[in-house]
């Protein structure tokens, strides 16, 4: 056990060897006197002094306690749950199924209805016989999350249903700075209307489809919205249009991730002329070649302060008119740095330090130089693309 130097009980010695006894022995046998001396301590001890003793114990000696009797469980559970369980991570439909039947049970002990994060990730498909709608997840009715949510359906992720999730019920969660959704939506209008409630949201990853993708008419009102970070993966990129109609008053993002596959980029270019002034870090990722297409929308980034350019693919004719496209259509006049990162080159070094040339003369055009003299434009290759 440990205990907080300088700290006194207050109490009796006799009961403090009784309370000792307690949570030295293993779990006691049914014949064992243990149980009944502990269950006696426990009556004797004033309920503030109980409540001091449980937060003096660290998380083995609190678990040792919760087995001696309903008493003792009842005080170590309360300090477990407030100091020690405060998240809640159900990795799978099993899991989140027998959470939920345990929270509906009428010899339920849990009494926390209050975490500061959910982390809800589906690695695999449910067993094909389990009932998956939305009532899996009826106990986030009764229980309310402070931090953060992540949400990760993918793995019964169809285009043409939505994922089976309460998404409604995140709006009542109104504390929470952080939201992240890998799923299928029934509507972009649902997204939106999170997105409004949470008034303390500070960071949004999206990975998302919508059955509905039409844009809502739906307005902040009088209470902008300021996003440290929002990134944005492969699908729903519908998002940005309805987030173009917002002026930079009512929503400013610092820290803007995209990545691009077969997406539309009309929306993003509409998003960029909006709020391109205001979004300083920015990253994008593509998985085939769009610079051309991607070029447009950069030359709207103008607050652009450090920008990440990933090329995860293999084009037939080179890497060279992406990278000059893109260096090219740059036009930020406050920006510090711009790196392009490649897949290891058949080329090797001497392919790359010609991109690295390219690269700098078309960016050079534009007159951004760091205050130090070195070009701020980089190309290089990662093992890992």
């Amino acid at each position: 056990m440990k205990v907080k130097s300088g700290e006194k009980f207050g109490c009796q010695a006799s009961l403090s060897r009784l309370y000792l006894l307690t949570v030295t022995e293993r779990a006691p046998s049914a014949s064992s006197l243990t149980v009944p001396i502990a269950a006696m301590a426990l009556e004797l001890l004033a309920t503030e002094l109980a409540e001091k003793i449980g937060r003096m114990l660290d998380e083995t000696d609190l678990l040792t306690i919760a087995r001696l009797n309903h008493r003792w469980s009842e005080l170590a559970r309360y300090q477990l749950t407030r100091r020690y369980w405060t998240n809640l991570h159900l990795k799978s439909y099993e899991k989140i199924a027998a959470f939920s039947q345990l929270c509906a049970s009428p010899f339920s002990t849990l009494d926390r209805q209050v975490y500061q994060n959910l982390t809800i990730d589906t690695s695999s498909p449910p067993h094909r016989t389990m009932f998956m709608g939305t009532n899996l997840f009826a106990f986030l009715h009764t229980t309310t999350f402070l931090e953060s949510v992540t949400i990760d359906l993918r793995s019964i992720t169809m285009a043409s249903k939505p994922s089976p999730f309460p998404w409604m019920v995140l709006t009542s969660w109104t504390a929470m700075t952080g939201v992240s959704i890998a799923a299928t939506l029934p509507s972009l209008s649902i997204l939106a209307s999170v997105i409004l409630a949470l008034p303390n949201l500070r960071g949004l990853v999206l990975d998302v489809d919508y059955i509905d993708s039409s844009l809502p008419n739906i307005h902040l009102g009088s209470s902008p919205r300021y996003l440290d970070s929002f990134h944005l993966g492969e699908r729903g990129h519908a998002v940005l249009s309805w987030l173009a109609g917002f002026s930079p008053s009512d929503l400013s993002i610092r820290d803007f991730s995209l990545k691009i596959e077969d997406e539309d980029l009309n929306p993003l270019q509409t998003f960029a002329g909006c709020h391109g002034s205001e979004m300083e870090y920015l990253s994008f990722t593509l998985y085939r070649d769009r610079s051309s297409e991607l070029a447009s929308c950069l030359s709207l980034l103008t607050g652009m302060v450090v920008g990440e350019l990933y090329l995860k693919f293999r084009p037939q004719q080179g890497y060279v008119a992406c990278v000059e496209s893109c260096a090219s259509a740059v036009d930020a006049p406050w920006i510090e740095s711009l790196s392009v990162y490649v897949p290891f080159l058949s080329g090797g070094s001497e392919e790359l330090q010609s991109l690295q040339e390219i690269a700098r003369a078309r960016f050079s055009l534009k007159c951004f130089l760091h205050e130090e003299g070195f070009d701020v434009v980089t190309v290089s290759q990662r093992s890992w693309m």
